[in-house]
């Protein structure tokens, strides 16, 4: 019993690091494809749900029975969703990729101090390490901020309002929807996402726009991969083990989108990407270390 546990656990471990891995590489699209925010975003979502409830008819014959409470919350974080690829990607598009990383990346540590006064209060020696790991792993993604020529401070407040509304969604997921299967909830989430974005699909089309076949491949690979795929591994993740984990854990992002804008756009990080992503990464590794040794007890 306790191997098959533990072996769960480190499925889960490496599902979430695969799913940092792919999730990395979805601020690179808002160089890539041309298209406004709004329509990637709302047709991200719509094939990104559709390909999940595809995935999930062949799966499961029988569809999982949802309560009026679990379907609300679903909608919220939806909507929570929808609205953090918003402001992500909009952070992103008016600033440069490293800040908007920066800001979106101080989840980890909104999660770790709310996340225990949601378990019943705030105790500072049985919370501590994880506090200095979300510090450590915040401090580390500043460090690499300073990399950029630039600082827009508009960027710099959407990013800050992306990181605490995937907090939220986080929060709901793990918490409130632990007996929903995570490709469940993923699809809920994005067919909800697309449901309230669908008017920019058509709106900006009638605009004028026009995606051609580079966008439509681009944002299929978007889609499919980095949303349909990334993020069920990651709810996957998330439903196993404790948020502030999993965002300590994914402040490891911005140095593998560091590594990504080096491949694809020949940008060679600086000192302070280097030194910011040593930090990042010792923190990452220290939490998968603890979380194993948790699961092993």
């Amino acid at each position: 019993m306790f191997s098959s546990v533990r072996c769960m656990s480190r499925a889960a471990l490496l599902e979430l690091h695969l799913a940092n891995l792919l999730l990395s590489c979805a601020i690179l699209f808002t160089r890539w494809i041309d298209a406004p925010v709004p329509f990637v975003i709302a047709s991200r979502c719509l094939l990104a749900g559709l390909a999940l409830y595809l995935f999930l008819k062949l799966k499961f014959r029988q569809a999982e029975v949802l309560d009026r409470r679990a379907t609300g919350l679903l909608i919220v974080s939806g909507a929570l969703l929808a609205l953090h690829w918003m402001t992500f990607f909009y952070s992103g598009r008016i600033s440069t990729i490293a800040l908007a990383m920066v800001a979106m990346y101080t989840y980890p540590l909104m999660t770790a101090l709310v996340e225990p006064f949601l378990e019943g209060g705030f105790r500072l020696d049985a919370y501590k390490t994880d506090l200095l790991l979300a510090l450590l792993a915040t401090a580390g993604i500043a460090w690499i901020g300073l990399s950029a020529t630039s600082v827009d401070r508009e960027g710099l407040l959407w990013g800050l309002l992306s990181a605490a509304l995937i907090t939220a969604r986080n929060l709901i997921v793990r918490r409130k929807l632990a007996a929903v299967t995570g490709s469940r909830i993923m699809m809920y989430q994005v067919l909800v996402a697309a449901l309230l974005l669908s008017p920019l699909l058509v709106y900006f089309p009638l605009q004028g726009y026009r995606p051609g076949l580079k966008d439509l491949l681009l944002l299929l690979a978007l889609s499919l991969i980095v949303t349909a795929l990334a993020h069920t591994l990651y709810t996957r993740a998330l439903l196993k083990m404790p948020a502030r984990t999993t965002g300590i854990i994914s402040s490891v992002q911005p140095l593998y989108s560091a590594v990504a804008a080096f491949l694809f756009f020949q940008e060679v990080p600086g000192w302070a990407t280097v030194g910011g992503g040593t930090l990042v990464l010792i923190a990452a590794s220290i939490e998968s270390l603890r979380f194993n040794r948790r699961q092993e007890t």
